[in-house]
């Protein structure tokens, strides 16, 4: 046998030794626990969960208003309308007199949600103003629902044709 034939051979041999090696003694730790016995181990492993306390607040959404005021604001905001003082003034009263204020059909449009809901306004005097067609129509919508208001003054308002 040639040396080239004996390192060989010598190879193979250690070779075979080293994976016997590899399957008793590498898979041992030193408290003897095998590495595969580990990673089954490891395998019944359940998640934790942690709950960490933070600095960080979670926004809560604002509280909405629902009373007629709230109602009047959140339209006016919706709508791009100065609110009325004097609206907000007079919402709880029993008569509503809106007169010469030069109010346009977007003011009443703002306007009649929060009058819908209401229970106290049964006067409703909108004269002088400028409401228009499109302003007597928002106001017939009011009426539908609001069985409230009981009597409505609209004169001299531009409703019509001219």
């Amino acid at each position: 046998m040639s040396t080239y034939q004996n390192l060989n051979r010598i190879n193979s041999t250690s070779t075979t030794i080293l994976e016997k090696d590899l399957d008793d003694e590498l898979y041992q730790d030193e408290d003897n626990v095998s590495v595969l016995d580990a990673s089954e181990k490891t395998n019944d492993l359940q998640p934790v969960q942690v709950d960490y306390d933070s600095d960080i607040e979670h926004e809560q959404e604002p509280l909405r208003d629902f009373s007629c005021k709230g109602v009047y604001l959140e339209q006016c905001k919706k709508r791009a309308v100065i609110p009325s003082k004097h609206y907000l003034r007079n919402l709880n009263n029993e008569s509503l007199i809106i007169r010469y204020y030069g109010m346009k059909p977007i003011n009443v449009k703002a306007m009649v949600p929060s009058l819908k809901i209401n229970t106290t306004v049964t006067k409703l005097d909108l004269r002088e103003n400028c409401l228009g067609s499109l302003g007597a129509i928002h106001i017939a919508q009011l009426l539908k629902d609001a069985v409230y208001i009981t009597e409505l003054n609209l004169s001299n308002n531009d409703i019509g044709l001219q």
